[in-house]
This record gives structure tokens, C-alpha cells and sequence, in this order.
């Protein structure tokens, strides 16, 4: 989501946008006002959850303000999470260059978590 008043992106969030561009998209929203980004993305994360009920839905933000939408979602078995920045999300997580321990505790977490790792990922940034 990138709103009117943002006129740029780190180059950082760039190259990892790139680097999962057929994973990620981004939405221009031309609106201004508290938590405006926010109502929109809850929108169309409804809307992405309707033609895809199956779907896990990825939130990266730092703001907790979105963990009540993901609590909401998850009520109406909707899978989603919120991540602090995208290497904490599994699909994107490079398994063969992580330490043995590592290893372990993502697989302890997927298991824990019940994510198939079939699912069809949606990530919003």
C-alpha cells in the first residue's frame, strides 16, 4: 500500500519487493486522513479473501494496530498474519541456507501454525 502522501520507498523494501514481484503487488491508494491506508488494505484484503478462501494472507508492517483485523480474519477462518518485515515470513525464507536450529524451529512453527505449504500466499506490504 503506498498512500498520497508518500513519495518514496526505501530502496531496501524495493529490492525485496522485486525479488517476489510475481508474489507481491502494490496498491496505490489516493486518499489522505488517520489510518486511511489501513481501512483500504482491510478492504481489499476482504475482497482478495472472497475470490480466494483458501489463500494465507501476509500483512508486513511494524504497526500492531492490524493485529485485531488478523484476529478477525482468523475468526472468520480467514489465514492471515502480520510480520514485522519480510524475512519473517516462511515462504520466503531461503531453508537451505539456515543453521540446523533454525530449521527447526520454523518447521516447529509451520507445524504449530497448521500452514500447508501448498496454500496460495498473498503478501501486502
Amino acid at each position: 500500500m503506498i498512500g498520497e502522501k508518500q513519495k518514496q520507498l526505501p530502496i531496501p523494501l524495493i529490492k525485496q519487493l522485486l525479488a517476489h514481484a510475481d508474489q507481491v503487488g502494490l496498491i496505490e491508494a489516493n486518499c489522505v486522513g488517520k489510518n486511511a491506508l489501513d481501512f483500504v488494505l482491510s478492504f481489499h484484503i476482504g475482497q482478495w479473501a472472497k475470490q480466494d478462501p483458501t489463500g494465507y494472507f501476509h500483512i508486513v508492517s511494524k504497526d500492531k494496530g492490524f493485529d485485531p483485523l488478523i484476529t478477525h480474519l482468523k475468526q472468520l477462518k480467514v489465514s492471515a498474519a502480520r510480520h514485522d518485515e519480510f524475512a519473517q515470513i516462511p515462504v520466503f525464507v531461503d531453508l537451505p541456507a539456515l543453521p540446523v536450529a533454525d530449521k527447526i524451529t520454523l518447521l516447529t512453527e509451520r507445524l504449530t501454525k497448521h500452514v500447508a505449504p501448498t496454500v496460495q500466499q498473498h503478501v501486502i506490504a
